[in-house]
């Protein structure tokens, strides 16, 4: 994913205080948020909502474009002129500007905070890698779980012929037709 505002920067993903993975920019320093994910970062969900449904009243397109489907995203006003977000009408996806983050830890009283933590990403962006996926070994995975199954069979036979509900011919023929 690049960034709407570098263009050229791929997204990284980091950590915020709160908790929650987020794509960040680490040369412009923006966020994006995919959808819902603007919720984690606010004490009043239904607040939000509502300041976002009345910004999109008041919303134009702008010249940044959606990482994920490079469509362009919507301006919305999120506290009357002062604060901005960027948000995609198809996705749900919302962009915020490093100085609209600041704005928002600037307000004491603000219902929406987002803070990157800085020791959780790298200092340079790392290329996109596919990850290596580590298997078991499966045939000593399967042999043992065989094993143990196999093992659990036979102790209830055992068990079943020492109390008396089977004779012990029944319980061979009727182990060696499971197995």
């Amino acid at each position: 994913m690049k960034c709407p505002i570098c263009k050229e920067t791929d997204l990284t993903p980091v950590m915020t205080r709160n908790g929650v993975l987020v794509d960040y920019c680490p040369r412009c320093e923006g966020v994006w948020l995919d959808r819902g994910e603007i919720y984690y970062f606010t004490k009043s969900p239904k607040y939000l909502r509502w300041r976002i449904k009345e910004g999109l009243k008041k919303s134009k397109l702008s010249r940044k474009l959606n990482p994920h489907t490079r469509t362009p995203l919507t301006e919305l006003p999120l506290r009357g002129e002062k604060l901005f977000i960027y948000y995609c009408l198809k996705t749900g996806g919302i962009w915020i500007d490093k100085e609209e983050l600041e704005k928002m830890l600037g307000v004491k009283d603000f219902f929406l905070r987002i803070e990157i933590d800085k020791n959780t990403y790298p200092t340079e962006p790392t290329p996109h890698k596919t990850a290596e996926v580590h298997l078991p070994n499966l045939a000593l995975t399967s042999g043992v779980t065989l094993f143990l199954l196999y093992g659990l069979l036979s102790l209830v036979l055992i068990t079943l012929v020492n109390l008396g509900y089977l004779t012990s011919n029944l319980a061979l023929i009727l182990g060696i037709s499971i197995v």
